[in-house]
């Protein structure tokens, strides 16, 4: 090892010790402070608000003096720490279960968006009425006539006469294949295949 690291070493070691030390003293002045009791529990007491002060939270915030206007929330009041509310036979009434997603902001901008939508008369869903719809349907229809007119009129001779030949053959294909399946159940077609003398 060189000189110079084992003098940065040293120093180093001195800075932490003196560290240590400051630390040491100054949580020796603490708990003088405190008067000897437990870190753990320095601030139990104050962590756990009395039923009380949460009372008076409320009816200051309910007042409209707090933040969100007197409500927690979405409209909704604080909860209360004091004991909880009893009906006539002395049964504790349940509290509302509060929804978190009622308390969701995207749910809550969704709202919004949907409330101001049908405030204006947009209809946010861009459904169609039954109406407009077939009205569509109709003019798509009209618009692919239009398109095969355009296309018939634009062929030449030559394909018209292959079109009209393929027809005709189609045409004749179909008749025998109704006409062979409906003069004999399938059951006979079957017995003929499996009777075929080979």
């Amino acid at each position: 090892m060189s000189a110079t690291y084992v003098t940065y070493l040293f120093k180093v070691s001195r800075a932490r010790d003196q560290i240590e030390s400051n630390l040491k003293a100054s949580l020796d002045e603490l708990r003088q402070r405190i008067g000897q009791r437990d870190p753990t529990n320095i601030f139990a007491d104050a962590m756990i608000p009395e039923p009380e002060i949460m009372e008076r939270c409320n009816q200051r915030n309910s007042s409209g003096h707090g933040l969100m206007g007197g409500l927690g929330g979405l409209g909704r009041p604080l909860p209360t720490g004091g004991p909880p509310h009893v009906d006539s036979e002395g049964l504790i009434v349940p509290r509302k279960v509060q929804n978190p997603c009622l308390d969701s902001k995207d749910r809550q901008n969704l709202h919004r968006e949907l409330i101001f939508n049908t405030k204006i008369g947009k209809n946010p869903l861009n459904q169609k009425s039954e109406l407009a719809r077939a009205l569509q349907n109709r003019k798509e229809i009209q618009a692919k006539k239009e398109v095969e007119l355009q296309k018939q009129q634009n062929k030449s001779q030559l394909e018209r006469v292959i079109e009209e030949r393929a027809r005709k053959l189609e045409s004749r294909k179909e008749p025998e294949g109704r006409s062979s399946s409906v003069a004999e159940p399938e059951f006979m077609q079957i017995h003929a295949k499996v009777c075929k003398p080979k």
